[in-house]
């Protein structure tokens, strides 16, 4: 136990002693070291506790060459820091933008327009088309028939998305304006499909690529030093067939696809503007791309003017497409909207003046006449007739316009100050396609062409009296466009047309006005009214049972005449079979009935037509003493 106690004790001691001798040995190397070790050191402390130096003898140069920099080149300075300002104004801007961007309520189908008036027919047929498959459609109408009211009505249903152009703003007659509102819309259509359409926010990445495409354009363009440098067809082309592939791709990644395919729609309104052919052309193939080979969406075209469907046949068009003819509301519909619209605007005292039938005959189904005429009848307390209202005396002039000027025409009167003798010849060379040939009417805003005259005298003064004359008669709705044209010809036919006299239609409209054309075409087929007598009963089963038998005779039909080999002539086996096996007889009018078969002239509104037998009226008097035209003096022409 000592021993061990012992043991420890000199242990203890000996490390005692030998601690002072190591402590003085390092003292004494450090005296040794250099002095230079400072240089590898730093004066910043681990733990800064000041921002004071602990050492103010000593100076550190840290960030000296950058203040040197700045010194040596003040240019630079300014530029980089003109540069930073730049950006973050531009960072700043976005931001907003964005802010903005996300407030806007999305804006995808088109909202309904208030105090609509149902058309339950015209609804249908318009719905049932877009049910079916992916279609190009031409909806045809006269001005102010209600087109884009009903678009509008059945649009407004949240499964349609819409891309809306209306091509009768002046703004799109340029292509840039075209290209950018074209890129704005698709772009806006994809990002409304991502936000209101659960499972496709990965549309929002489609709607990048068409603002890329645009900023890319407008780069070109602003990085070009060439003057000439524009937005072409070609950007046009590309943008349609971005749109396309774009859309190809997200409806093959949709499990929905048929819901999606029926509905997205694009839609374009009076195609008049876009003077580029090359560029009109472009659309119209792309939409059939996307129609009728892809079978991506719908696309309709509302047009008012006639000739449309002449202008899409030059371009290999018209043949694929659908047509829709819009006609003015019924006369039940019109009484409907008379009795529930327009009689509560009327005050008690004045309703008693309002008769249904006078003012249906002055205006139709037209029921935006009917909504003007009952505004200035209210305004003028009750004191305004229908030959007083404005309508009437706008197509009572137009009318008159028309006479007097073709009258000068044909009597070799001089021309004004502001008529050219060959703006008719000008106008026909021209056409809306080199490889065309001369259209029969170039599709134009007036305003785009306002130092030519509005009229040409395409037709004489006594065409359209004779015109107006027989659309005047009771029996008489309509005049075949075909029959008229190898009568009068077919520019003086067109030039009533274009003049805004008549309105033709291609097809009959989806709702009738009024159930004369059926009686009017059996008093125009021969019948009643046309000159020739009913053709005499037969009894066609007796006749066709003695036809086959070789016994069988028929008193009724009287011996056969002699037959003549010279008055024979050759029938096609194929055509003697259907007559005889058919059941069917030929009928001896039905050469006749066939030539009616097409297109109708109509007035162009009802007032027009109403307009027409004032006109009548005024020039069928004997005692006129007009030098321009009269119908009792024929001969003068």
């Amino acid at each position: 136990m000592n021993t061990s106690v012992n043991a420890e004790n000199s242990s203890s001691a000996r490390l005692r002693s030998l601690r002072p001798v190591s402590s003085r040995l390092h003292q004494h190397q450090l005296h040794r070291m250099p002095s230079m070790q400072w240089l590898f050191r730093s004066n910043i402390p681990r733990h800064r506790r000041s921002l004071l130096n602990p050492d103010p003898q000593k100076r550190n140069f840290f960030g000296m060459g950058e203040v040197l920099s700045v010194l040596a080149n003040p240019a630079e300075t300014v530029r980089s820091l003109t540069e930073s300002n730049r950006l973050l104004a531009e960072a700043r801007r976005e931001i907003e933008e964005q802010r903005e961007r996300a407030q806007i309520r999305p804006k995808h189908t088109f909202t309904r327009l208030p105090g609509f008036f149902p058309r339950k027919a015209e609804m249908q047929t318009i719905e049932r088309t877009l049910g079916g498959e992916p279609a190009f459609t031409v909806l045809f109408g006269a001005s102010s028939v209600g087109k884009t009211a009903l678009l509008r009505e059945v649009l407004s249903q949240p499964q349609f998305h819409v891309l809306h152009f209306d091509l009768r703003i002046a703004g799109f007659a340029d292509l840039p304006s075209l290209y950018t509102r074209l890129s704005t819309q698709m772009e806006q259509y994809f990002e409304d499909i991502a936000s209101n359409m659960e499972g496709y926010e990965e549309f929002q990445k489609e709607a990048w690529c068409f603002k890329h495409d645009r900023i890319n354009v407008q780069n070109r363009i602003a990085d070009s030093n060439d003057s000439r440098a524009r937005i072409r067809t070609s950007d046009v082309a590309r943008l349609m067939e971005l749109f396309q592939v774009i859309s190809a791709l997200c409806f093959q990644k949709s499990n929905s696809q048929t819901n999606i395919l029926q509905s997205s729609l694009l839609k374009y309104l009076e195609p008049v503007l876009i003077q580029s052919t090359d560029t009109m052309k472009c659309l119209l193939d792309s939409m059939l791309v996307l129609t009728k080979q892809d079978k991506l969406c719908h696309v309709i075209h509302a047009t008012s003017d006639p000739f449309y469907q002449t202008w899409l046949r030059q371009l290999n068009v018209m043949q694929h497409c659908k047509i829709i003819n819009i006609g003015d509301c019924t006369k039940a519909e019109t009484r409907t909207f008379f009795r529930d619209h327009l009689i509560p605007r009327v005050p008690e005292r004045l309703r008693g003046r309002l008769e249904f039938e006078g003012l249906y005959e002055a205006f139709g189904g037209k029921l935006a006449h009917w909504q003007d005429f009952i505004t200035d009848f209210v305004n003028s307390h009750g004191q305004l007739d229908i030959r007083s209202s404005s309508h009437f005396l706008q197509a009572h002039a137009l009318l008159n316009l028309h006479i007097i000027h073709s009258s000068q025409a044909a009597t070799g009167a001089p021309p004004g100050p502001g008529d050219n003798d060959t703006s008719y010849t000008a106008s026909a060379r021209e056409s809306l396609h080199p490889n065309l040939g001369p259209a029969g009417f170039k599709i134009y805003s007036p305003i785009s062409n306002p130092q030519q005259g509005y009229y040409s005298a395409d037709f004489t003064a006594m065409q359209l009296l004779k015109v107006m004359s027989r659309l005047t008669k009771p029996d008489t709705p309509y005049l075949p466009y075909f029959m008229l044209c190898r009568e009068l010809g077919v520019r003086a036919v067109d030039g009533m047309v274009k003049g805004r006299v008549l309105d033709l239609r291609w097809i009959e409209p989806v709702s009738k006005e009024n159930g004369e054309e059926e009686r009017a075409r059996a008093s125009l087929t021969g019948y009643p009214g046309h000159g020739l007598p009913m053709p005499p009963p037969m009894n066609y089963n007796a006749a066709m049972a003695a036809s086959a038998s070789g016994t069988a005779v028929n008193d009724q039909l009287g011996p056969p005449p002699p037959i003549d080999e010279e008055d024979m002539i050759p029938v096609p086996d194929m055509e003697m079979r259907r007559n005889i096996h058919s059941g069917v007889p030929v009928d001896p009018y039905e050469e006749d009935y066939i030539e009616l078969v097409g297109p109708k002239l109509i007035p162009i509104t009802p007032i027009m037509r109403y307009a027409m037998a004032e006109v009548i009226e005024e020039y069928e008097d004997d005692q006129s003493n007009s030098e321009y035209a009269s119908l009792s003096d024929p001969e003068e022409y």
